[in-house]
């Protein structure tokens, strides 16, 4: 699990939102679902990115 940022613009909507998610994939389907939710119309073009990536998977701090 991590905390990605993604970048989107959706019809008049664009922004970054951040959500904890399992990959990039998965990321971009929640913020993507949360944008068409607050869409009041239903045609639109939209573009999503991952732009930041915090992964909060200690395992690999772990080379001393």
């Amino acid at each position: 699990m991590g905390t990605y940022k993604v970048k989107y613009y959706a019809g008049t909507y664009s922004g970054t939102r951040t959500v904890t998610a399992e990959d990039a994939e998965d990321a971009i389907a929640k913020v993507r679902a949360k944008i068409r939710g607050d869409m009041t119309l239903s045609m639109y073009s939209d573009s999503y990115k991952v732009v930041e990536v915090n992964d909060d998977d200690d395992d690999d701090d772990d080379d001393e």
